[in-house]
């Protein structure tokens, strides 16, 4: 381990950690599984945008991919996701807030 971390930190690293791809193929990964699973929360954002035409066609938009997700029965599994980490959490920190 380095002496002095923030020497350490300053210096340039010899080669790049991860190369432009690799992090477009992460970030696509990302967006891809946030479409499948996210499409309740992003519809609610769409109605929550303020009137012009432009939200008009989010709107339709993310309730045709909401309606699309729900007959593949990907809506139910984001709320699942959401329940799981909560139950993790109060498990982890719950014995410490009481």
């Amino acid at each position: 381990m380095a002496d002095n971390l923030v020497e350490a930190l300053d210096r340039p690293a010899a080669q790049a950690r991860n190369s432009a791809g690799a992090v477009l193929w992460v970030l696509g990964a990302g967006l891809c599984s946030a479409a499948l699973f996210g499409a309740d929360p992003v519809h609610a954002w769409a109605q929550r945008l303020p009137a012009s035409m432009v939200s008009a066609h989010v709107l339709w938009a993310t309730e045709t991919w909401q309606g699309m997700m729900q007959d593949l029965d990907t809506a139910q599994w984001h709320g699942r996701a959401r329940a799981l980490f909560q139950a993790a959490k109060n498990t982890k920190f719950g014995a410490a807030a009481e």
